[in-house]
């Protein structure tokens, strides 16, 4: 989703030399700013809260836990949703 954004001149002309030494779109360097801006923003709340004890931070796990996946096999033709599942659960 986009929104149009009105800048002075000035601005724009700074934001599009920022863009072109990164080798980006000006579109795509205002995106990342919000995205810095944002997480920077969510981190300052999150430690704000963690002072007051509101917070507590979890340990990580030293290794993902594996992802328990099996197929499920269908048979031929385009069976129903709760056909599958009714087999499923027999």
């Amino acid at each position: 989703m986009s929104k149009a954004v009105s800048v002075p001149d000035k601005t724009y002309a700074k934001l599009r030399a920022r863009a072109k030494a990164q080798g980006v779109s000006v579109g795509k360097l205002v995106t990342k700013l919000v995205e810095q801006e944002g997480s920077s923003r969510e981190e300052r709340f999150l430690a704000h809260l963690r002072a007051k004890g509101l917070v507590v931070d979890w340990p990580k796990p030293s290794e993902p836990a594996p992802k328990q996946f099996r197929p499920i096999r269908l048979p031929q033709g385009c069976p129903k949703v709760s056909d599958i599942v009714i087999q499923d659960r027999r």
